[in-house]
This record gives structure tokens, sequence and C-alpha cells, in this order.
């Protein structure tokens, strides 16, 4: 008789992740914590928003400021200061600091796909949206710095939390297979990284590489990019990864030499 391993649950998976590569100690701790893991008791977030919370992000300076968004394309922005009390007392309502709406001048005309805050500072956030614009807002005043076009809805953007040489910012969206690289220094979309057979829907950043960016798209392929050797400034003859899932291997292409992967 063959012996089954019975199927784990998923937050059996999740307390094995949690636990795997540390000492008892360490992992006895670790789920100590996933077992006490509730709703906060003493203070909730007062409801800013008319239609479905589309993404949220915390600064990953002070971990203190939460910014949401929506699809009614509203923004919010709240201060999430852990601030312990009696633990008999009353769960406190958070204001938010700041609402931007629909009609607001600078706000999106749609709903609100993407939210980043700018890495190592809180005075700047970018979003994207279905209107197809690219925003870096001003977190003071509450005002659009800056804007950028894209060619259709755009999916998601993403910074590199590990740059010191450059504030990039990556977008993908409907109506082209390329990933824009806008710059918020120059005001420009820089340069596109071309490869993908569809549209792209998903980027991430390196946290080690600061010029290394990880794109998935509609094709089914996910692409590893340098984008110090991309668009105008690529060469001849770069090779790129890719993977794709139809395939479940990894592979290489060969560059044309005008930034697209063959």
């Amino acid at each position: 008789m063959r012996w089954v391993r019975p199927r784990r649950t998923f937050p059996e998976h999740l307390r094995a992740r949690e636990i795997s590569g540390v000492d008892r100690a360490q992992g006895a701790a670790r789920l100590a914590r996933l077992r006490a893991l509730a709703l906060s008791t003493h203070m909730e977030l007062s409801p800013a928003h008319h239609e479905a919370v589309t993404v949220l992000s915390l600064d990953p300076v002070e971990n203190r400021f939460l910014l949401s968004a929506a699809a009614d394309a509203s923004l919010a922005l709240y201060d999430v200061t852990d601030r312990p009390t009696d633990p008999n007392a009353k769960a406190v309502s958070i204001e938010p600091l700041a609402i931007v709406h629909r009609r607001q001048a600078g706000a999106h005309r749609y709903g609100v796909t993407s939210l980043q805050w700018f890495p190592h500072d809180t005075g700047l956030f970018a979003s994207s949206g279905h209107d197809g614009l690219i925003k870096l807002w001003d977190t003071n005043e509450l005002c659009v710095a800056c804007e950028f076009k894209l060619p259709g809805r755009a999916h998601c953007l993403a910074m590199s939390l590990a740059a010191a040489s450059h504030t990039l910012i990556a977008a993908a969206s409907d109506g082209s297979n390329a990933i824009q690289l806008c710059d918020p220094v120059t005001g420009s979309a820089t340069q596109m990284l071309s490869g993908h057979c569809a549209p792209p829907w998903a980027l991430c950043w390196s946290m080690t590489h600061p010029h290394q960016l990880v794109s998935g798209g509609e094709d089914r392929s996910i692409r590893v990019w340098d984008v110090r050797r991309c668009g105008r400034t690529h060469r001849e003859g770069e090779t790129w990864l890719w993977w794709r899932a139809e395939s479940g291997r990894a592979g290489q292409s060969r560059s044309s030499g005008d930034g697209g992967v063959g």
C-alpha cells in the first residue's frame, strides 16, 4: 500500500514558509505571532471612497503613511501610526489626512490602477489610472508635479527601491507591447523596452540591482531587463533573458538592435 502525503491547507503552507530555514526558537516565535494575528481592536480607518478600493501603498521610509485609491478615481492619505490604548477601550476611527476626488484639478478621470511612494522620500508618490496617465504627486500640496501620457489604460507602474543614480518610473499599458520608462527629472518618457508580443501587465524592480527590471505580459512570458542597455541606447547583439509559460523553461533572445527582442 502506497503512503500518500496529506495535502496541506493554505494556512499550513504559510506557516511552513515562515518557519523554514530557522532554528526552533525562532520558528516557535514566528508561529506564535502568526497565530496571534487579528484585526486591530484600537484602530479603524474611516472609509474615504465610494467604490471598490483597488490599491494600497505604505510608505517605506517611516511605515507610517498609507495611500489608498479606488475605482472611482479618488485617492486618500492616512496616518496609521500605532497608538496603543486601553485594551478595553473602543477602537478609534482614523480619518484621512487628505482626500483627492475625481472632480478636483489634476485628479485621475477613471479608476486608479497603481500607487507607489517615491523611494526614500515621503514628499512624492506616483499613481497610474485607466485614463492612461502616470502622475507624480507632491504629498504636502496634494497636487500633480508632472504627468506622463501612455498609449492606453495603465496597468501598473514601478519604481526601484535600490536605485541611487536614477528615478525612473516603469509603466505598462494597453495600446503598446513596450514598457515605458518615464523620467521625472526631465519630465519625459526617455526609453521604451520592446520585447513582449502582447501588452505587459506586471512590473517589478530588483531589490539588489538598481538597473534590473522584471516584466510579465499577456504573452505569458517573463522578461528580465537591464535598463542601461535598452531602447535608443541598446547595442546590437545584446542578450536578454526570458521565460515563457507554455514551455516552462528559461531561454535567451538576441536583440535586433532597435530595442526589440526576437
